[in-house]
């Protein structure tokens, strides 16, 4: 029978929300580690996060998932939204399931504009 384990995303300081960076330029972008989840095979990481734009302007916002090259791709997929300005709490991530250190990354349009905050339920 799975475990279910709720634990912070792990670039989060005691479940506090991560700011995003500011894009670079290809091929050397300045993404935001966000959240990885153990190495190994035998658990799962349902990943929910939901994004706030502290600023006057609208902010685009990406979150890759599975880690990247650094060589024209980037990740197993990724997620491109708009993120309204002052508008609360959007959902961005809906218990997308990551494992064995696919690592998850944000970057944003703005620096420390878009703030994400989240949780991981971890299935063992």
């Amino acid at each position: 029978m799975a475990t279910y384990t709720k634990v912070k995303l792990s670039a989060s300081d005691d479940g506090l929300g991560i700011p995003v960076s500011v894009m670079g330029n290809a091929p050397n972008l300045d993404k935001t580690d966000i959240h990885q989840p153990p190495n190994g095979t035998t658990s799962w990481d349902e990943v929910w996060i939901w994004a706030t734009n502290y600023s006057a302007s609208d902010k685009e916002l990406t979150i890759y998932y599975g880690g990247q090259t650094y060589q024209n791709t980037f990740a197993a997929f990724s997620i491109v939204q708009t993120i309204s300005s002052q508008s609360g709490l959007k959902l961005v991530v809906p218990g997308v399931v990551v494992q064995d250190e696919h690592i998850i990354e944000a970057i944003a349009s703005a620096n420390n504009a878009v703030v994400l905050y989240g949780y991981v339920n971890r299935i063992t």
